[in-house]
């Protein structure tokens, strides 16, 4: 039996930029990057799930993109959300602790840490966020300010 988790690309991620450096395509891929929060086994209609009605999920699956195997860093989404746009551990970004409301509106995940942005501007991706931001909104902290080029969403939950 197949089990789904959430609904991670991380790894579409990686070997969509690791086939694109390999090939010297002048094409590069398009990436998409979904989080979902608290999505468990069976939530997803692709999945089993008959009463919530996840048509656009539902879509990417019928088209090739199912995740059966994904697994995060953290059961906090503080912390996971952080190890997926850093590439590194909660014990190495130094976010290991769900942020508290006060907390959200703090520094959150160190300056110092690269996010995903980072890595695709210098090959001319555009990049934007959407949604909850949930690892600090203080100056400095948002979004925009950490590497992405639009943002859209809210501080945290």
């Amino acid at each position: 039996m197949k089990r789904p988790t959430s609904i991670l690309l991380a790894g579409f991620l990686l070997v969509s930029l690791a086939t694109s450096a390999k090939s010297g395509s002048a094409e590069r891929p398009n990436i998409v990057l979904i989080t979902a929060d608290n999505l468990g086994y069976g939530d997803v209609g692709c999945y089993g799930n008959r009463v919530i009605k996840t048509p656009s999920l539902d879509r990417l699956a019928r088209e090739g993109v199912r995740t059966t195997d994904c697994y995060v860093a953290s059961p906090t989404c503080t912390c996971s959300r952080a190890s997926l746009l850093t590439g590194r551990y909660p014990e190495r970004n130094g976010l290991v602790n769900q942020l508290s409301v006060e907390g959200n509106l703090g520094i959150g995940l160190r300056h110092n840490e690269l996010l995903i942005p980072h890595f695709l501007k210098p090959r001319d991706y555009a990049t934007a966020c959407f949604g909850k931001w949930n690892i600090g909104f203080a100056p400095g902290s948002r979004p925009t300010e950490r590497g992405f080029d639009e943002f859209f969403g809210h501080a945290s939950g």
